[in-house]
């Protein structure tokens, strides 16, 4: 493509690997964001590109070392592969494509050097196969004790009992209380005025879409069983961003990004995603690096052997299912994981 006259030129591509230099920009026309860039970008025509010797310049630098990792075919074994964006920092979680790579790859290779560089600004794509998550937070407002940690405990304890009555009685399930009751995995990013949670649900089964999670109505449904259950958990949700729910849907949409474990947004860097567990004796801990599994948190990562949760009833299904934006089928039969709708890049 030629360029016109003071036109500029459009950054370089690694190849086709899928690693490209520059960072796509996420709109053309939103004019706040494009004054709230920052100086680690220039503009270019038609994408935001990272200035050389900038912190994103940097961690693509790194991520090319780690480009046999990430080749071929996405739809090809795509439930061992991570599909990344990263947090440009603009103001409203704007987050731009960078790459696709294995996921054993990121978390033993990538991450623990973009976490001493602190650039650990990264999401997972959700464009494919899930696991049930979640994302929970509420603010403290004027009462400092609705973030303590006996607070923070008791309303986990609660979601996760109301978390499995709901997929229950939405989906075929066979695994057993003892089953559910180990397969929660929970990671925090806390801080004295706000309680922030990922809930991650392995060794269940997982959902072909985060679209069916939505279309199921689940995370509604668990909602009113917690309302239900304690009534005085509504006062939590008072002034949070979803006006008085306690579940984000947000996340349940086409083409959602989900923050991975370790990683923290770019305008809050103190508040990173840490492995937590409840102790016996109703103590919130820190796990320990080496005594957990990453790929654990990783809500796109199907190990083998993992089969579908297919609906009971599929006239629960509220939404269109021919939307023309929905990646993953979703039917009364799951879809082997090699065949799953999933572009290719």
């Amino acid at each position: 493509m030629e360029r016109t006259a003071g036109q500029e030129a459009l950054p370089v591509y690694y190849g086709a690997d899928g690693f490209a230099a520059g960072l796509e920009r996420n709109s053309l026309h939103n004019k706040k964001r494009k004054e709230e860039k920052e100086n680690n970008f220039k503009s270019t025509s038609f994408i935001w590109a990272p200035s050389q010797d900038s912190p994103a310049e940097l961690s693509l630098r790194i991520f090319s070392k780690y480009k046999d990792g990430a080749a071929g075919n996405y739809a090809e074994n795509n439930h061992h592969k991570l599909r990344l964006s990263t947090d440009v920092g603009f103001v409203g979680g704007a987050k731009a494509y960078t790459s696709i790579i294995d996921c054993a790859t990121f978390a033993d290779k990538l991450l623990p050097q973009l976490r001493e560089l602190e650039l650990n600004h990264f999401y997972e794509q959700l464009t494919g196969p899930v696991r049930f998550y979640a994302d929970i937070e509420w603010y403290a407002q004027s009462d400092p004790t609705h973030v303590v940690e006996g607070t923070k405990i008791a309303f986990l304890k609660a979601f996760m009992d109301c978390a499995e009555e709901s997929i229950r009685s939405k989906c075929k399930v066979s695994a057993d209380a003892a089953v559910f009751r180990d397969a929660w995995r929970l990671s925090e990013a806390s801080n004295e005025k706000k309680a922030s949670f990922h809930v991650t649900l392995i060794d269940v089964g997982y959902f072909s879409s985060n679209q069916l999670i939505k279309q199921l109505q689940i995370i509604q449904d668990i909602t009113e069983r917690l309302t239900a259950k304690n009534a005085a958990f509504a006062e939590l949700f008072k002034n949070s961003k979803e006006k008085g729910v306690p579940l984000d849907i947000s996340p349940y949409g086409n083409d959602n990004s989900f923050r991975l474990l370790h990683c923290a947004k770019k305008a809050d860097p103190q508040r990173t995603l840490r492995p937590v567990r409840i102790t016996l004796d109703d103590k919130l801990e820190v796990i320990p690096d080496g005594q957990y599994n990453y790929l654990d948190y990783v809500v796109s990562h199907i190990p083998d052997g993992e089969h579908a949760l297919v609906p009971k009833n599929l006239s629960d299904l509220k939404v269109n299912l021919n939307s023309r934006r929905n990646r993953s089928k979703v039917s009364g039969t799951p879809v082997p994981l090699n065949e799953q709708s999933i572009p290719s890049l």
